[in-house]
């Protein structure tokens, strides 16, 4: 057989090897938002979705709203004389408003009307710090990350849930987006991974600390990190999956990714 029949071969093989390690792992992501696109940072820390299909994302400049095509930015900066601690650390869509955590306690968005207001006044029993923000059977919840509140709106007001309630609260919806995971070889990157989503395919899309981004196909029962060409998502913050299935990807220093 002579060396190019050989040499052949061999790149026919390799080529069946390439398509087959590509069809293990998610493709390249669809779309890259940075800061070219409209954020003022490129730094992100929470992403919903309200039920007009407006994609809410958290970043260090403010709250914005995005279309899937525009973004639009409001900022908490002026309501008070500490912008650093009012940068959205966690939200919630409901209601025609965004319930946004900050360090400096919880801000209300009015979609309508666009503007904010600091609801902290009627909340005397909580602390400044909001860390987490949470729907349970259609009861808002909240907490500084040690107590949980059930939150009600008109007129505004706060329950402490007893601390049996909140330790099983904390432990659903706080702390399970890294539980999702569970019973899955992680190796060692177990204890890298910082938030994680099921998406509605079955699979877990999971974020990481310096890491960037993995995928768990259940399907194909494997785990692997998700590459791409260009920029990638090192340090993932949070992970939001639309209605339409799309994937939304919050990192730290590169924007958003949209998969």
């Amino acid at each position: 057989m002579s060396k190019k029949v050989i040499a052949l071969i061999l790149f026919v093989l390799m080529g069946f090897v390439f398509m087959h390690v590509r069809s293990q792992s998610k493709a390249p992501y669809i779309k890259h938002y940075g800061t070219d696109c409209g954020f003022n940072s490129p730094s992100i820390n929470c992403i919903d979705q309200d039920e007009n299909g407006f994609i809410w994302i958290g970043s260090n400049t403010g709250l914005t709203r995005f279309d899937g095509c525009h973004f639009k930015t409001f900022s908490l900066v002026g309501m008070d004389e500490s912008a650093f601690n009012k940068q959205p650390r966690c939200m919630l869509v409901d209601n025609g408003e965004v319930l946004v955590g900050t360090m400096r306690g919880l801000y209300a968005f009015d979609m309508k009307s666009e503007t904010f207001a600091c609801i902290n006044d009627s909340l005397p029993a909580l602390t400044e710090s909001v860390r987490g923000l949470w729907n349970d059977s259609g009861c808002t919840m909240l907490t500084d990350g040690d107590s949980v509140f059930r939150l009600y709106r008109n007129p505004t007001r706060i329950v402490p849930l007893r601390k049996e309630e909140a330790r099983e609260q904390l432990d659903s919806h706080y702390y399970n987006e890294r539980d999702l995971a569970d019973g899955i070889d992680w190796g060692e990157y177990r204890n890298a991974v910082t938030v994680s989503m099921r998406d509605r395919e079955g699979g877990i899309w999971a974020g990481t600390f310096y890491d960037g981004l993995y995928y768990y196909s259940d399907r194909l029962q494997m785990f692997s990190q998700v590459r791409s060409v260009g920029v990638r998502p090192d340090v993932v913050r949070t992970i939001c999956v639309a209605e339409s299935g799309t994937v939304y990807i919050g990192s730290e220093d590169e924007g958003v990714f949209v998969f």
